[in-house]
């Protein structure tokens, strides 16, 4: 939607033209072969898109217009973004078609009642670390006998 953030990066000598189909396939295909490694190092990757309704950031902007304690947060600017809605929609699904992998998952959840977004993410997260089945790492006997010791050497201090 703004070429303009892309260029402010600083990669390269990129050029508007420059930022099409190809180079968005080639973002994609960093941000996998980045996880993949990290995946392939010990790391769980897990993603989260959560996905609030156009009905519901109305909702959210009408608030923040109407309830003095929260005018703070609003920003015009939101406005006119809300206008590129369908663009967003179809960014996002492309990026997240793109990206979500079997070492690298993405988790689209619906996050119009914060509860149960909530309630969803904790829930994939404990899923998650349960299939890790993760545990204390055991002492070998050399680190047990080193410990012993060290127990040993602290109480004659005493």
């Amino acid at each position: 939607m703004h070429p303009e953030y892309v260029l402010g990066q600083g990669i390269g000598d990129l050029e508007e033209k420059d930022i099409n189909k190809d180079f968005w396939n080639n973002r994609h295909e960093s941000i996998n072969d980045f996880e993949k490694h990290i995946s392939q190092n010990g790391y769980k990757v897990i993603k989260f898109f959560l996905n609030v309704s156009k009905e519901e950031q109305k909702n959210h902007f009408q608030r923040r217009i109407n309830l003095e304690r929260k005018n703070w947060k609003f920003s015009f600017g939101d406005i006119q973004e809300r206008k590129l809605w369908d663009q967003y929609m179809k960014a996002y699904e492309e990026m997240i078609q793109a990206t979500h992998k079997p070492h690298a998952p993405w988790y689209v959840i619906p996050a119009d009642n914060k509860w149960f977004m909530r309630y969803a993410v904790s829930e994939i997260i404990k899923d998650t670390m349960d299939d890790m089945d993760l545990s204390y790492p055991m002492m070998s006997e050399k680190a047990q006998k080193e410990l012993n010791m060290g127990k040993e050497e602290l109480e004659k201090e005493s």
